[in-house]
């Protein structure tokens, strides 16, 4: 059938190894080292711990204080403290 539309099969499975072959150069030449330079961006992101940081700062500001209580395997306990102001001072 492939010869009738003029298509020679051998040349066919040639140019479509090819393209495989190609397909996974471009993968790990380029997808995949780009995908793991955001994955690394990210994770430095996250553990950069700027939220804490920041609640901190806030916290320390208004006169307030947070502090975390931690054990392996039961997770972690944010916690935080603020003065109470009385409404008439």
């Amino acid at each position: 059938m492939l010869e009738q539309l003029g298509i020679n099969w051998q040349g066919l499975i040639g140019q479509i190894i090819n393209f495989a072959i190609l397909l996974g150069l471009l993968y790990f030449i380029g997808y995949k080292p780009i995908m793991k330079m955001f994955d690394e961006r990210s994770r430095r992101i996250k553990e950069a711990g700027l939220g804490l940081y920041i609640c901190r700062q806030i916290l320390n500001a208004h006169g307030g204080n947070i502090w975390v209580e931690s054990g392996a395997g039961r997770g972690s306990i944010f916690s935080f403290a603020l003065k109470v102001r009385d409404a008439a001072n």
